[in-house]
């Protein structure tokens, strides 16, 4: 064997021992480093999705629950409240009076619409038969009885739709009653998408009014089919509250009178001045107030197949699910088989509603630690045995603490299963390798000559970093083609060096003009965008190009419609300035017909003391009745005048009232274009949180907007019942104007009575006695009726004060509305965008 076959085989042996060493440590090194870097992708999405749905579940517990006390304080709900108690007062007397009510035939009515329609809906939410109800019908109080009787066993509607019935066939105080509010709750509950809308008399504990007419309706709270529910809880808290301000937020359960569907009951207390008359509450299904979760997981598309869409849930308080997972709505058999050692009556009732919510458990790490007030991340092994990554923290919903957990499953991509498997075989591979090379080394290397020490020294040189160091042997030998030959590889390898060292350096520079257009994009310059090269980092602009353009898109929207809201608000500021001088023209009219009135009330006194001493001095009869009939022809043009007048204010109130309309018209424009961006806004936000560190400031601003958005959609709900307001008081003052006309005419016609009778007395002074005792009677009965109209006029001038008031108020109102407008355009203001491309020729620009 020579030496060159000697020099292969030890550099053979040598090469394959540090190749495979390499291999090793960096395979154990990328995978270690791929699992890591994954990881951490992973918990920042769960921890940005987990924080964005919590607000976006929070904000919809307060929408509701504002509109529910903003409800309450309306004067409207009050008298709603009031008027049903005495209602069912009136029918509990009338029941009381009565011995012809058969209880029997009710109870065997309701039974048979029991057997009929309700298991049908209880068959769709269940799986259990129906429990027998017949004690508790059996208990009913009478005038429940009835009217359940009226609006669920005989209403024609279907289960689900027995709101539809406004007036039922036996007509009845409660019935006038429910007709006169049934429209404007209805409205109200579809409106905040609520399942229903109940008023409580908290004196006898009595539901006396609901919306949706489920077998709650009429019911005692503390006993019958509500004792024990999601709804009697709630009350309790709030049956003697102490203000107004007074709420209790119910736990998510099952609720029989509806099906046993999983509802949240909200109920506050309902004041009239000083004290409390009952309770208002809204009913909820717990699916629509979880509903931001599984809308974020519909529009969320999955950024890579290592990253999945993560599952996001609520936990309560008892470790059961308040929220169904998207893999739970996706495949519900396979999600509760998953689950090992449930009840199978549980896995039959969770598949059958394709819901898990208060049924099956999600005891976790992650959740006992919410459960805990513990906000962080996690991993660990869930029920059907697989690794996940978890973010978790309490969420606290007016005084109901859950859980908010959002999972990902910890799945290793490809690349990280190749690297371990790299790495297995690397192992046994050094392993072999480190044995063969302490062989050849032992065996070979005492006989090494002086040019392998030569190669020795130069490794050394280069292994010290001197990348300069060369053998300089010549190629006499084996040796010397050795390391000639090392001599041209490192040649080539440092030319190699070289080239990746300007590589790095396009890079680098690509890297600082991307830093540089998002420093821009952060300040608020959304017209800035990033150069696009030929390497990675020209994909990363391109996509953060591609996101700017979706922002500015977005942002040149949200400038849309604040300048559309502020448009529209200062038209109802208009709209409202001149109904307030059409209001205190209005009044100056009716202070002037006041005038009129005390003057004619004057002249019917004068006219009565003549006819008083005409009785006493028949020889002044003449004399009298020629001053009386000069007093009554008097009147009777007053009178004429006063019917033009109120014929003219009675237009006047006409004309306020289409105002109103027109103002409703608008006010409704302003409450859809605020709904319009508070989606916007949540999008927007939506968006951001996608963006991470580079959309921080634009979702603080989205944030801004949907807080504006909130609070224009409250002032235009003001606005609203303003107006209504006013078209009420126009319409009791149309009513008492028609009264007014029609006392006049009755007035002109008494005074010209008066006429023909005096003309008549100065004809025949021989009954002049008894025709003056006549004349002060008609004098006496107009002097009353004259003080009547005089206290009829003061009443529509007091009424007239009261709708200046309430305009001035909706002046108020629309001032702060265009107030907000002006504050949201400020906010989006700020952002500098791109300038829109230019339209074709022919076509206008957009909007």
């Amino acid at each position: 064997m020579n030496v060159r076959q000697k020099l292969l085989l030890a550099g053979g042996g040598l090469g394959l021992l540090g190749a495979v060493v390499a291999a090793v440590v960096l395979a154990f090194s990328a995978r270690d480093l791929a699992g890591a870097r994954a990881d951490e992708r992973a918990l920042q999405q769960l921890t940005a999705r987990r924080d964005l749905q919590a607000r976006a579940v929070q904000q919809e517990f307060a929408h509701r629950i504002a509109a529910l006390r903003t409800l309450a304080a309306q004067p409207a709900t009050v008298e709603a409240l009031k008027q049903f108690r005495q209602a069912i007062a009136a029918m509990r007397e009338a029941a009381a009076a009565s011995a012809g009510v058969n209880a029997p035939a009710l109870r065997e009515e309701m039974l048979t619409w029991v057997g009929q329609q309700f298991e049908t809906e209880w068959a769709r939410h269940n799986v259990d038969r129906l429990p027998d109800l017949t004690a508790q019908f059996n208990a009913r109080p009478l005038v429940t009885a009835q009217l359940q009787q009226a609006y669920i066993v005989r209403n024609p509607q279907p289960p689900g739709r027995k709101d539809d019935l406004l007036m039922p066939e036996a007509a009845g105080p409660y019935a006038e009653v429910h007709q006169r509010h049934h429209p404007a709750l209805r409205r109200a509950q579809d409106q905040f998408e609520l399942q229903d809308l109940l008023l409580i008399d908290s004196e006898r504990d009595l539901v006396v009014y609901t919306v949706a007419k489920d077998l709650d309706f009429a019911a005692p709270v503390n006993d019958g089919l509500v004792a024990g529910t999601p709804l009697a809880e709630a009350y309790a808290r709030v049956r003697r509250a102490a203000s107004p301000d007074a709420l209790a937020l119910s736990d998510a359960a099952p609720y029989l009178p509806a099906a046993n569907r999983v509802v949240m009951f909200a109920a506050v207390p309902v004041f009239d001045g000083p004290t409390q008359v009952g309770v208002l509450a809204w009913r909820a299904g717990i699916e629509r107030l979880t509903g931001p979760l599984l809308a974020a997981g519909q529009d969320t598309p999955a950024a890579t197949p290592a990253l999945p869409v993560p599952d996001t849930y609520l936990v309560g308080a008892d470790r059961r699910l308040r929220s169904d997972p998207p893999a739970l709505r996706a495949n519900p058999a396979a999600y509760v088989d998953a689950h090992a050692g449930l009840d199978a009556g549980l896995k039959a009732l969770a598949q059958h509603r394709g819901s898990g919510v208060a049924l099956l458990p999600a005891d976790s790490p992650a959740a006992d630690a919410a459960l805990a007030g513990q906000t962080g991340t996690v991993a660990y092994t869930d029920a059907a045995g697989r690794e996940v990554l978890a973010a978790y923290a309490p969420l606290a919903v007016d005084g109901l603490r859950w859980a908010m957990v959002s999972t990902l499953p910890r799945e290793r991509d490809a690349a990280q299963a190749l690297m371990e498997g790299l790495a297995g075989h690397a192992l046994l591979a050094a392993i072999a390798a480190l044995l063969l090379g302490a062989a050849l080394m032992a065996a070979f290397g005492r006989r090494m000559l002086r040019p392998v020490a030569v190669l020795q020294a130069t490794l050394e040189r280069l292994h010290g970093g001197d990348l300069q160091a060369r053998t300089q042997l010549a190629p006499r030998d084996e040796l010397g083609e050795v390391g000639h030959g090392l001599d041209r590889l490192l040649d080539a390898r440092l030319s190699q060096l070289h080239h990746v060292a300007r590589e790095n350096e396009s890079l680098n520079q690509s890297v600082v003009a991307l830093l540089q257009t998002v420093f821009q994009m952060s300040n608020k310059d959304l017209a800035a965008r990033a150069e696009v090269t030929e390497d990675i980092i020209g994909t990363l602009a391109s996509s953060i190009n591609q996101l700017g353009d979706e922002m500015s898109v977005t942002l040149a929207e949200v400038q849309r419609i604040a300048e559309q809201v502020r448009v529209a608000c200062e038209f109802v500021g208009e709209q409202a300035v001149r109904v307030d001088d059409t209001a205190q023209q209005e009044r100056a009219a009716l202070e002037a017909m006041a005038s009129n009135l005390n003057q004619a009330t004057y002249l019917l006194a004068q006219v009565a003391a003549l006819s008083q001493n005409g009785s006493e001095a028949a020889e002044h009869a003449s004399g009298a009745t020629e001053s009386a009939l000069a007093a009554v022809q008097d009147t009777t043009r007053g009178m004429e005048l006063l019917r033009e007048s109120i014929a003219e204010t009675e237009k006047r109130f006409k004309r306020l009232g289409e105002r109103s309309q027109e103002i409703s018209t608008v006010v409704n424009l302003i409450n859809s274009i605020s709904e319009r961006t508070h989606v916007l806004a949540l999008n927007a936000s939506m968006q951001a949180a996608a963006a991470g560190e580079a959309g921080h400031g634009f979702a603080m601003v989205a944030e801004e907007v949907q807080r504006l958005s909130e609070s224009a959609r409250q002032a235009t709900a003001q606005i609203a019942e303003l107006v209504q307001s006013i078209q009420v008081e126009t319409g009791d003052t149309l009513l008492t104007m028609n009264r007014l006309i029609s006392q006049v005419v009755r007035q002109s016609e008494q005074a010209q009575q008066a006429g023909v009778q005096m003309a008549a007395t100065r004809d025949a002074t021989g009954e002049l006695v008894n025709l003056v005792r006549q004349i002060a009677a008609f004098s006496e009965q107009q002097a009353t009726l004259a003080r009547d109209l005089r206290l009829g006029v003061e009443q529509l001038n007091r009424g007239s004060a009261q709708t200046i008031l309430a305009i001035e108020q909706q002046t108020e109102s629309t001032a702060t509305l265009v107030e907000f407008a002006h504050r949201l355009s400020e906010a989006v203001g700020q952002f500098k965008l791109p300038e829109p491309p230019p339209a074709p020729e022919g076509q206008p620009p957009a909007a």
